[in-house]
């Protein structure tokens, strides 16, 4: 097999940054073994500082060929799944199969969240070649989901990779809006003609469960902002689709668009295999590597973790947390698929945990403490301020349409405060071990 040409974006443009090379058998899915290399030339323009010009955290820009026993798990959040691997299936006749991963990421052109993708050199149907017939929908057109919007996204690669989760998850767009109000694919409409850039979602089935799941995500995304949590930009669920503001496209006042780094938790710790299990206290160590930020970024994944208890978001896999890298920074990103998902029909289940149920987080944070990894003062004041911003979520909720969902659904008082107070009795024994 041909090799998968890796590009970045910085600076405003779009740079051949690196080459994975298939080593093992096509049949052996993300588990062939591969070969990477940075380009030379890539490698002499950025420094290796800069945590937005690499592929990933797990590899650095560096001369040195990166031999490895399986995929590059960065290449897994290039791949399209869910409901965007559906048109894959369509457009290109490449089944959903592992043999098929590299064949997909070789030959469909895509616009995933972040700054990476893979360079696709042939022609693609879902390839626009003429940006003068470029057309733009209304939100109308947007929310009706209709054939020719349908049409229109599929012509200009529009698929959003990246989503994660059963079979029948949630189709979702990249779109990006222009002053007059009209909506365009990710990567379609010129920079400087962009006004916001948006991701998109749709119920996931027709059940009134899915609808009700899509609605209480952007109220529970305005309760998260409100209780203190990094919860940014607008969130708004209008007449069956949740528009989500994109924090990996920042207008800058030229008015060019700049693009961050966003990879997920699953690809900086190195994993290849689809909704694995995982311990919390993985990505707390995570965090703590990585981060520019390592107290307050603990504090905001433990308190989001609490807040995903109370609300009954059982989507927590890897792929639902993600650092965001700008130049010189790497974050936690901003709060996303905050949704909740155990009211699904078909019965999401937690695939992260903590590895001591009784003492959660206390176990990791006080080692990282007492290593001198983190300065302890400052990571329990960034967790005592979004607990008790939390301690108030619910009186907050209770003023929005989430109280009569919550009614519905059974979600109680007692429920909602059981991970907030374990969280409040861990905040009030801090040093204990």
């Amino acid at each position: 097999m041909s090799p998968l040409t890796i590009e970045i974006h910085d600076n405003g443009k779009w740079h051949e940054a690196a080459v994975v090379h298939l080593l093992g058998s096509e049949s052996e899915g993300t588990a062939a073994k591969t070969r990477m290399a940075y380009d030379p030339d890539f490698t002499f323009q950025f420094e290796s500082s800069n945590k937005r010009a690499s592929v990933s955290l797990r590899h650095p820009i560096s001369l040195e060929l990166i031999n490895l026993n399986t995929w590059p798990s960065f290449l897994l959040d290039l791949l399209p799944q869910g409901h965007a691997l559906k048109f894959v299936e369509k457009f290109y006749k490449l089944r959903d199969l592992p043999q098929n991963y590299w064949n997909i990421l070789q030959n469909c052109k895509m616009s995933p969240p972040g700054n990476l993708r893979v360079r696709v050199d042939s022609d693609s149907i879902m390839q626009n070649s003429n940006p003068s017939k470029i057309v733009g929908f209304s939100k109308s057109d947007v929310l009706l989901n209709n054939e020719h919007f349908i049409d229109h996204m599929i012509s200009a690669g529009a698929p959003v990779s990246g989503s994660t989760g059963a079979s029948g998850a949630a189709p979702k767009f990249l779109l990006r809006e222009n002053s007059d109000g009209l909506y365009f694919a990710d990567g379609v409409l010129p920079d400087l003609e962009t006004k916001h850039s948006w991701l998109v979602k749709f119920p996931r089935g027709k059940h009134q469960s899915d609808y009700d799941i899509l609605k209480s995500e952007a109220l529970l995304f305005s309760i998260a902002k409100l209780s203190g949590l990094d919860a940014q930009g607008q969130c708004f669920f209008e007449n069956g689709a949740l528009f989500v503001e994109r924090f990996d496209r920042i207008k800058k006042t030229s008015g060019e668009i700049e693009l961050y780094g966003l990879e997920s938790f699953y690809s900086a710790i190195g994993s290849t295999i689809y909704g694995e299990f995982e311990k919390h206290d993985n990505f707390l160590s995570l965090i703590a590597k990585h981060s520019t930020q390592p107290e307050t970024d603990l504090a905001e994944y433990i308190a989001r973790d609490a807040f995903s208890l109370a609300c009954k978001n059982t989507d927590n896999h890897g792929r639902n947390f993600s650092f965001l890298k700008s130049a010189n920074k790497v974050r936690l990103s901003p709060v996303y698929d905050m949704a909740p998902m155990a009211w699904d029909s078909e019965g999401i289940s937690r695939s992260t945990h903590w590895q001591d149920q009784n003492k959660t987080w206390q176990i990791e944070i006080n080692s990282l403490i007492k290593n001198e990894i983190i300065s302890g003062d400052h990571f329990y004041t960034e967790l005592e301020k979004r607990v008790i911003g939390l301690l108030d979520s619910w009186s907050l909720l209770q003023k929005t349409e989430l109280k009569s969902l919550f009614s519905k659904y059974r979600v109680l008082e007692k429920d909602w405060f059981a991970g907030l107070i374990q969280l409040k009795t861990g905040l009030d024994n801090k040093w204990a071990e």
